[in-house]
């Protein structure tokens, strides 16, 4: 797993630190530099509901390397960061 995952939706962005087993939600509308993120821990239920989806989105979306297509365009970008 990364050391975060984070999915914005709507005005809410939710920032998940599996490791440290903390989970920040922010309303980008009204807290747009994310200084005030109201943090849940591991024993909230609304942790574990959120977190779970994002853990289902990760290991469906983790592609191994020979599962991904990059275009043109995509190795342009790689060659240059070297």
């Amino acid at each position: 797993m990364p050391l975060r995952l984070a999915k914005v939706e709507d005005h809410a962005k939710w920032v998940w630190s599996p490791r440290e087993n903390l989970l920040s939600i922010v309303d980008i509308e009204k807290d747009p530099l994310e200084l005030t993120p109201r943090v849940l821990h591991d024993s909230s239920g609304q942790y574990e509901e959120i977190t779970s989806e994002l853990k289902h989105w990760f290991l469906a979306t983790d592609l191994t390397e020979t599962e991904t297509v990059k275009s043109q365009t995509d190795e342009q970008i790689l060659r240059s960061l070297v």
